[in-house]
C-alpha cells in the first residue's frame, strides 16, 4: 500500500473553534456503466497463489506548514471517557487459530456468515468453518482470473458479510498503468462462501484536481441496505499534481442479481469544510436500515493532528449527495512508529487514520484509531461511540494494551457487545494481536477485558519494519460473538496470522415463541412449507432422549445452519429454486432426529397492500403481532395530489422510505416493543399518517 508514508499532507489542518456545526457537502455524478463481470464458483483449478509484496512508503509531495493556521486544543466533549489497560481474557476467548500467510504486508480483512469465516489477505482467499479446520482456498488472481484485467490483480483486500442480504462481498485494488487503475470486488450468490459467486472488474481513469494522471491506492469498503460503498485514495502517477480521495456508491440491488450493468455514483475529489481534503475515508459496515449509507474519516496527518472525527452520509434514495459534518473530540496526535524490544527498529503504525471500517448499528457509529498518549510518545488506540441523530459523542475510551496500540478495527454485535482489536508492543513485549471487549451493560467509556489473545515471538525488523497495514473485526450473525484476524512475528523477517474468536456473556436472540418440541424428534417452526422469499428466518427445536449436543439446517444436501444445541435460529440466504430442507439434531447418545419440507424460494412477493381512501394504510406487520427480525414493513398511502414520498418510523427513526405511494421493505430490529409510523407526503407538502404497535422477539 503506497499510502502509508511518514509525510502527509498537510492540508487538513482546521482550526478546532470552526468544528461545531460545520459541514460540507460533495455532490455524486452518476452513471450507468457497462463492466465485465463473470458468474463462477468460489474455487477451481488454476494459478498458485504467488507473494504480493506491496510498494515500499515514500515520501509525499512536499507540502509546506508554512502559512496555516496553528491548531488550537479542543475542549473535551461532555462524554464519558476512560482509559483501559491489560486485563485476563476470561471466558471472552474463544478459540484461536493461526491461517496460512502470504504478502508484505498482509493486509488483514475477515468475514463470517451463518457457518463459514473468510479471511483475505493480499493473496489469498480462504474459507475456514466455525471450528477452524481449512474449507476451502483459493489465490487472488486465480479467483478473478476470468475478468479481462486480472493479471493486475491486487492489493489492499477488504471483506465483509451483508447480514442485511445474506451475502460475502470481497473488494481489492489493481494499477495496470499510470493512468488506469481498478477496483475488482465479487459478491456470493448466497450465505455460503464455497458457492457461486459474481465477479466484477470496475476500471477506472482516475485524474488528480489538476488533471493529471493518478492511481488508485488503499481502497476501503463499506455496505449499506441499499448501497456498496468503496473509496481509494488517489495518488499521482508521475508525481505531478496533488493527491486526492474519491468515493464511490454502487446500488446494491443490482450487484445481488449479477447485473453487469451497475449504476455507479462518483464523488470525486471529497473535501472538508473549509476547503481541505478528505483523507482515507473509510465506508461503515451498517447493520439495519438507517437510510443513508455511513463514512468518516480523521484528519490523517501525524505531524499536526486533529479535533474531529468527519462523519459522511449519502442516502439510499434520492438526490445522491455525499454530506459531512465534523464531530468535535478531543485533540489527536500520534507519532510515526511504535518500539519493539532488542532493535531500534520501529514497526510503521499508519498514523491517526482510519485503517478499518467503522460500524453503524443501533442509531451510533463506532469508531476507532491510534493517537498519541498523555506523554505524546506512544501510540494508543482511542475508540468512539458517536449518535448519528445529532453528531454527538455519546462515550470514549483509550487502549494502551502493554504500552502501545496501533491499528485497531472496531464492531459491535447484535447483543451490544462492542469488540475492537489491534496490534500491541512495549520494550519486553514483541508486536502481539490484543483485543478489548466491553458488553452493552458496562459502564460508559469502559472496556473492562484487554487482553493479548497471541503473543509475538520476535522483533520484526523486515523492509524497515513494515507492519499491517490494518486489523480485521467483523460481528458474527450469532448476534453475540466476533472474528479478528491479524498478524504476529515468528522471526525479524516472518510473521504468521492468528484468528480469534471473541465471545460475550449476552444471550443470543432465541427462536420465536412457541418454537419447542415436547415429543422426541425436530420441531421446524419456521419457514412453512411452500413458497418463501430470501432471506428468511430458519427456526427449529429438538427434544432427544439425551441432552441435544447440535442442529444442523440442510437445504437440497448443503448445510445452510447450524447450532449447539437444542434450538437453531438463524437466517438463511438462498438463490430462488425448489429445495428440500431438512433438518437434523443428535442427542448426546448419537441418536440422530430430523424432520424434512419442501419450500420454494422466489423473488418479492407481489405488491398487495393498497388503499381506496385518502390516508395511510400499513397492511404489514400486524399491529399487535410478535415478530422475528428482520420484520417485513409494507404500507400504501392515498391522497388528493399524486404521493411524492413515504416513510416508516420505529420509535421515532426512520427505517424505510419511498418515492412513490407504497413502501416494502424488510427491516432488521433489535428484540422490543415498537410504535411504528408510516407517512405519506402528497405533491403539495399535505401529510398522512397511520401508527400501530408491534414487538420484536
Amino acid at each position: 500500500m503506497k499510502f502509508f508514508r511518514y509525510v502527509f499532507l498537510t492540508l487538513l489542518v482546521i482550526l478546532s473553534t470552526y468544528l461545531i456545526a460545520q459541514t460540507a457537502n460533495t455532490p455524486g455524478k452518476t452513471s450507468s456503466v457497462k463492466v465485465p463481470m463473470v458468474t463462477e464458483p468460489f474455487a477451481r483449478a488454476g494459478s498458485t497463489p504467488s507473494q504480493i509484496q506491496q510498494p515500499v512508503p515514500q515520501p509525499e509531495l512536499d507540502e509546506s506548514l508554512e502559512g496555516l493556521p496553528k491548531a488550537k486544543a479542543a475542549s473535551p466533549q461532555a462524554a464519558t471517557v476512560s482509559q483501559s489497560s491489560l486485563t485476563a481474557p476470561g471466558s471472552t476467548l474463544g478459540i484461536v487459530f493461526d491461517v496460512p500467510s502470504d504478502g508484505l504486508p498482509p493486509d488483514s480483512a475477515i468475514a463470517s456468515g451463518p457457518n463459514h469465516v473468510l479471511t483475505f489477505i493480499n493473496s489469498i482467499i480462504q474459507i475456514f468453518n466455525k471450528s477452524g479446520s481449512l474449507v476451502s482456498s483459493n489465490g487472488i488472481n486465480n479467483f478473478f482470473s476470468l475478468l479481462p484485467n486480472s493479471g493486475f490483480c491486487c492489493f489492499d483486500p477488504r471483506a465483509t458479510f451483508d447480514q442485511n442480504h445474506g451475502r460475502f462481498i470481497i473488494a481489492a485494488a489493481a494499477v495496470d498503468s499510470t493512468t488506469v487503475s481498478h477496483i475488482f470486488f465479487a459478491v456470493s450468490q448466497t450465505s455460503d462462501p464455497t458457492g457461486t459467486w459474481f465477479k466484477y472488474d470496475l476500471s477506472l481513469t482516475p485524474q488528480t484536481p489538476e488533471g493529471d494522471p493518478a492511481s488508485v491506492d488503499f481502497d476501503t469498503l463499506g455496505v449499506s441496505n441499499g448501497l456498496l460503498l468503496l473509496s481509494a485514495s488517489l495518488p499521482p502517477s508521475n508525481r505531478v499534481g496533488t493527491e486526492s480521495t474519491s468515493v464511490w456508491a454502487l446500488q446494491l440491488a443490482g450487484l445481488l442479481t449479477g447485473n453487469s450493468t451497475l449504476n455507479v455514483t462518483t464523488f470525486s475529489n471529497v473535501q472538508l469544510p473549509g476547503g481541505k481534503r478528505a483523507f482515507t475515508i473509510q465506508p461503515a459496515i451498517t447493520y439495519g436500515t438507517p437510510g443513508v449509507a455511513f463514512l468518516a474519516s480523521t484528519d490523517g496527518n501525524p505531524q499536526v493532528g486533529g479535533s474531529a472525527i468527519h462523519v459522511f452520509t449519502i442516502p439510499e434514495t434520492g438526490t445522491p449527495t455525499l454530506s459531512q459534518v465534523d464531530v468535535p473530540v478531543a485533540p489527536y496526535k500520534v507519532l510515526a512508529g511504535a518500539p519493539q524490544p532488542n532493535t531500534t527498529t520501529q514497526l510503521t503504525i499508519g498514523g491517526d487514520i482510519l485503517t478499518s471500517s467503522p460500524v453503524w448499528r443501533n442509531g451510533s457509529l463506532w469508531v476507532a484509531h491510534a493517537v498519541a498518549d498523555s506523554t505524546g510518545t506512544n501510540p494508543v488506540v482511542r475508540w468512539y461511540e458517536v449518535l448519528t441523530s445529532n453528531n454527538t459523542v455519546r462515550q470514549s475510551g483509550t487502549l494502551t494494551g502493554a504500552g502501545t496500540a496501533f491499528f485497531p478495527s472496531i464492531t459491535v454485535t447484535a447483543s451490544g457487545a462492542t469488540d475492537v482489536v489491534f496490534h500491541t508492543t512495549s520494550s519486553s513485549q514483541f508486536a502481539s494481536p490484543t483485543f478489548a471487549h466491553r458488553e452493552a451493560t458496562d459502564p460508559l467509556g469502559q472496556m473492562p477485558v484487554q487482553a493479548i489473545y497471541q503473543n509475538g515471538l520476535a522483533a520484526y525488523t523486515a523492509a524497515g519494519g513494515r507492519w499491517g497495514d490494518y486489523t480485521a473485526i467483523v460481528a458474527d450473525p450469532d448476534g453475540v460473538s466476533s472474528w479478528t484476524l491479524a498478524e504476529y512475528p515468528v522471526s525479524a523477517s516472518q510473521y504468521r496470522l492468528s484468528v480469534a474468536h471473541l465471545l460475550s456473556s449476552a444471550a443470543a436472540p432465541p427462536p420465536p415463541p412457541g418454537c419447542t418440541e415436547t415429543t422426541v424428534g425436530v420441531n421446524i417452526c419456521s419457514p412453512a412449507a411452500g413458497a418463501v422469499t430470501s432471506p428468511f428466518t430458519l427456526s427449529a427445536a429438538s427434544l432427544g432422549n439425551a441432552r441435544i449436543t447440535g442442529m444442523k439446517a440442510y437445504a437440497n444436501g448443503k448445510i445452510v445452519a447450524s447450532s449447539t444445541n437444542s434450538t437453531l435460529n438463524a437466517q438463511v440466504s438462498l438463490a430462488p429454486a425448489t429445495y428440500t430442507l431438512i433438518v437434523k439434531a443428535w442427542d448426546a447418545k448419537g441418536t440422530v432426529y430430523q424432520k424434512s419440507e419442501t419450500i420454494t424460494v422466489g423473488g418479492p412477493p407481489p405488491a398487495t397492500c393498497s388503499i381506496s381512501t385518502v390516508g395511510v394504510k400499513i397492511c404489514a406487520p400486524a399491529a399487535g403481532s410478535a415478530n422475528t427480525s428482520p420484520v417485513q414493513i409494507t404500507a400504501a398511502s392515498k391522497g388528493t395530489n399524486k404521493i411524492t414520498g413515504m416513510k416508516a418510523y420505529a420509535n421515532g427513526k426512520i427505517v424505510a422510505s419511498s418515492t412513490s405511494g407504497s413502501l416494502s421493505a424488510k427491516v432488521t430490529l433489535a428484540p422490543g416493543t415498537y410504535t411504528l409510523i408510516v407517512k405519506g407526503w402528497e405533491s403539495t407538502g399535505t401529510v398522512h399518517q397511520a401508527s400501530e404497535t408491534f414487538t420484536v422477539h
